[in-house]
């Protein structure tokens, strides 16, 4: 109760702030003030008193360098879904509520107000229950009014999974029946569509959209099967894998080896860590924490291109990952494969594309997530020929540390495929490392270091081929089997050629972002008369 109430009666609306400040109090700090606390002989601070005495003892002295205090328990950062800028700002919140003065708290429209600010409200409004509204505008014709009844269910159902689907994955436009390709946002969600040829208006809304709200019983689902990791020993790997046998071994990675396994009936994908002194500066049990931290938060554990995760190992120097996958080999391993086609070469490369964009918004995040060591051998593919990313050493931004926390060495680099430079920019170098797996991917022709050179110095096959060229736009590296392929188009072959050329550009300023990269690549004719085939419909 506002103590302004109880000693002098003053009632106000701001009494409800200062009551909610103090129920959040007890949300974050798991305290606990019941009747028999108040009415002890030795009666405990009640919550809001706890609080100021903890919040205030925390604050630093007059002078002396800041410290930023926060009242959230501990028990409740170890969830992967925590921020500690969250923390900060809903201990904040909390304070000003229950402010002595009733005219400094804020209203409950800034509470909420400041409420949607927090990370995890605008980057996991699912998990937290947080509903959109869904506003479609379709024009109808009248030689459709008979069957307006039918359109209605129409986009009451189909339209919506198709929402659905598109939104949380941040995928690319999907083609829906009458409905053009053309959108509009508010409050950062896109909410309607307009057909390009109906002519008389109708309006729909419904709040809130079924598919979107059971999202969150999906995610509970998907959490359920991937969420939760075993502990395994790494006995249980050598079982997994029939003692890590040649039949098994998939290929090596930057920083250990993969492997095929069984699970009972069940088949999974093992990653075996190399021991620490097999390189300078290899990833350890932190970085096996951070990609366990990754895998198991809620938009990855949805995400189709993000591995789902069983369990991990991390016995004395022994450390291990089990992801449930069911893997054909790795990216690398086909690159000379004429069983890889090129419609299942652009499958890899646009899945690994729209991947990137995905990883690289900033939609929600404090920083957008870069990768820093792509190459085919960190792409699982699996039986349908879908890529899965499965390597995260290098991985920073979003929920893990920031950059200049986890610097990139010339020992880390992934030669070939990464610029050698201090921090910073890694976004633009993961561009260039999918610029050049684009390369590989349409050149049939794999990167060894010791046979060099540099995939990046390609450019200068490709700028002589321009020299002796008639017409620059005509120019391409596709591999000749590959264009003898179904699904091939000619024009197709020069246009992913200057994609991938452009993705290598010396300077990172001259590079297209994912972005843009997804938007040109979905310009290819195979990619706009199969999407069905490839899974992008």
């Amino acid at each position: 109760m506002d103590p302004n109430f109880d000693n002098h009666g003053k009632w106000s609306n701001k009494a409800d702030v200062f009551a909610y400040g103090v129920v959040l109090l007890c949300l974050i700090g798991k305290r606990v003030y019941t009747e028999e606390d108040r009415l002890s002989p030795a009666p405990a601070p009640s919550v809001y008193e706890w609080a100021e005495n903890e919040y205030n003892g925390s604050k630093p002295a007059k002078g002396s360098s800041k410290i930023k205090s926060s009242l959230v328990d501990e028990s409740l950062k170890e969830s992967p879904l925590f921020k500690f800028k969250d923390s900060l700002k809903i201990t904040k919140l909390a304070m000003q509520c229950i402010k002595h003065n009733p005219h400094r708290r804020p209203s409950m429209k800034q509470v909420v107000s400041c409420l949607l600010n927090l990370h995890i409200v605008q980057y996991d409004k699912e998990a937290v229950g947080f509903d959109h509204k869904l506003f479609v505008e379709v024009t109808l014709p009248n030689p459709l009014k008979d069957k307006f009844k039918d359109l209605k269910e129409w986009i009451m159902t189909d339209l919506y999974s198709h929402l659905s689907s598109w939104f949380y994955f941040g995928g690319i436009r999907r083609t829906v029946p009458f409905i053009s390709n053309r959108f509009y946002s508010q409050n950062q969600w896109p909410l309607g569509w307009r057909s390009s040829f109906f002519s008389q208006p109708f309006h729909i809304e419904r709040t809130p959209c079924p598919s979107i709200a059971n999202k969150r019983s999906i995610l509970i689902e998907a959490a359920k099967r991937h969420g939760k990791m075993q502990l395994f020993s790494f006995e249980d790997l050598s079982q997994f894998t029939d003692e890590f046998s040649m039949e098994n071994f998939i290929g090596n990675f930057q920083f250990g080896k993969m492997y095929h396994g069984k699970i009972g009936s069940r088949a999974v994908t093992v990653k075996i860590l190399d021991k620490a002194e097999t390189y300078f500066n290899s990833p350890g049990v932190g970085e096996l924490m951070d990609e366990l931290t990754l895998l198991r938060h809620p938009e990855f554990i949805l995400h189709p291109s993000m591995v789902k995760l069983v369990g991990y190992c991390c016995e004395d120097e022994n450390l291990g990952v089990v992801y449930d996958l069911n893997s054909l080999d790795t990216a690398q391993n086909l690159l000379t494969e004429d069983s890889f086609t090129w419609m299942r070469r652009i499958k890899v490369a646009l899945g690994c594309a729209r991947l990137l964009e995905f990883l690289h918004s900033k939609d929600g995040r404090d920083l957008p997530y870069a990768v820093r060591n792509i190459r085919p051998s960190h792409i699982m593919v699996d039986k349908e020929y879908n890529p899965i990313m499965f390597e995260f050493a290098m991985f920073t931004g979003g929920i893990l540390p920031l950059p200049k926390y986890k610097k990139l060495s010339k020992h880390k680099l992934c030669l070939g495929y990464t610029e050698c430079h201090p921090e910073g920019g890694w976004t633009e170098t993961d561009v260039l490392a999918f610029g050049t797996v684009l390369l590989n991917l349409i050149t049939m022709r794999p990167y060894k270091y010791s046979e060099g050179p540099f995939p990046h110095d390609w450019a200068k096959e490709y700028e002589e081929k321009i020299a002796g060229s008639d017409d620059e736009m005509k120019c391409s590296l596709v591999h000749a089997s590959l264009q003898a392929n179904p699904g091939f188009y000619s024009d197709d072959g020069p246009k992913i050629t200057r994609l991938a050329m452009q993705c290598i550009e010396s300077s990172r300023h001259d590079r297209p972002s994912m972005r843009q990269v997804v938007n040109q690549m979905l310009k290819l004719r195979i990619i706009r008369k199969h999407a069905k085939a490839l899974g992008f419909y």
